[in-house]
């Protein structure tokens, strides 16, 4: 009889953890698709909702084979910045956004590329750095910038520009503070899960074990309409993506990928943990970042030279002791001996982060009053550079 209760007593210790478990992860189930958003959706959640007009105007409008997407020619738009003011873009018909003080063309004094700091998201056409640039030089200054681009889209966009025959004098290869988070990955959704990109694929820079840069293609090849071949393309996708391994998933088993959340969330606060090494993003000084970022750049300038143009490096940043430093010391002393331009606008005695924002609480663009401050420090800094 004692072995009897003794054998129950067992299954309801083992029924009741069970249920605890079972509770726990309907409880992270919720939380995780309600309540938090650094968890990865999972692919069929990203493809269930594409409407078939959405994938149809996407692939109209934004998709690129090559780039990942882009901007198509003569096209506009109209949104509200996190200011709440409306404002405007329209593009040329290269695909550069509109200067309505010079006329399109192949030929501009300067070309930049980059990303939505370069291509002056939530300011008008008339207000960012590179309108500014060209009042003060009175010279066409072509605006290649692309929402969302990574340092290595940059590059590729330059390259297919000079292949199409554009010939400025000048390039600028804009990098933005969290560039080096983007050139680690391969599908938007996987850097940044709450994305507009929801079809995000793009190429991907690394270095051969030579240090050579070689580019991983993007993996969506062509337009693509079958939700089952789209979640096999996401899932392929996920090799050679950092984010799409680091980040918790929205999947089985729920908790786990809780903890994981957590796990993150406290050592982006407290990286020292001695638990924290999985768990902590990598930076600027991170050796695979900075050789990546080198192997851009060193082409970037190679490209630049064999078409005679006039290299220059630009950083941004929305803070004045920005965590690329270290990286922009040792790309001016130590990568490039001849004389490349490296321009820093945190170093700007201008630089104020409480005024250059379109909205000084957040971590949005550059403001109007930003991108005027901008444009000038590159033209007393591209004054500097010219020989005597």
């Amino acid at each position: 009889m004692e072995s009897t209760h003794k054998h129950y007593t067992k299954i309801a210790i083992l029924f009741y953890i069970l249920f605890l478990l079972v509770l726990l992860e309907i409880f992270s189930y919720i939380y995780i698709r309600c309540c938090f958003n650094l968890v990865l959706p999972s692919s069929s959640d990203i493809v269930e909702g594409l409407e078939p007009d959405w994938l149809e105007r996407y692939y109209e409008t934004t998709y690129d084979r090559e780039l990942g997407w882009r901007p198509r020619p003569n096209a506009s738009g109209r949104q509200k910045n996190s200011a709440g003011q409306s404002w405007q873009w329209a593009t040329n018909k290269y695909g550069a956004r509109r200067n309505q003080k010079f006329p399109a063309s192949l030929t501009p004094y300067i070309a930049t590329f980059g990303d939505s700091f370069t291509f002056g998201d939530e300011v008008g056409d008339n207000e960012t750095w590179q309108y500014f640039l060209s009042i003060i030089l009175n010279a066409d200054v072509a605006n290649y910038g692309v929402g969302g681009y990574g340092t290595d889209q940059a590059y590729l966009r330059f390259n297919k520009k000079i292949r199409q025959g554009l010939t400025p004098k000048i390039a600028v290869l804009s990098i933005y503070e969290d560039n080096y988070k983007r050139i680690l990955n391969r599908f938007r959704p996987f850097f940044n899960p709450e994305t507009g990109l929801k079809l995000g694929f793009k190429p991907r820079a690394d270095v051969d074990r030579f240090g050579k840069l070689r580019i991983l293609e993007s993996p969506l090849k062509e337009p693509v309409y079958d939700p089952q071949k789209l979640i096999e393309i996401i899932e392929a996708s996920r090799e050679g993506d950092f984010w799409a391994s680091f980040l918790p998933h929205s999947e089985f088993p729920f908790f786990l990928n809780l903890l994981r959340a957590a796990q993150i969330g406290l050592c982006n606060g407290y990286p020292s943990i001695p638990t924290c090494k999985s768990a902590t993003q990598p930076t600027w000084n991170s050796l695979k970042i900075q050789s990546i970022m080198g192997a851009i750049i060193f082409e970037f300038v190679r490209i630049c030279e064999s078409n005679n143009i006039a290299p220059v490096i630009l950083f941004v940043s929305l803070q004045k002791s920005p965590p690329y430093s270290m990286f922009v010391n040792k790309l001016r002393k130590e990568i490039f001996a001849k004389d490349i331009s490296v321009i820093d606008f945190s170093e700007s005695p201008s630089f104020d982060a409480s005024k250059i924002r379109v909205s000084p609480t957040a971590a949005t663009h550059f403001s109007p009053y930003g991108n005027k401050l901008l444009a000038e420090y590159i033209a007393q800094q591209l004054s500097a550079a010219k020989p005597n």
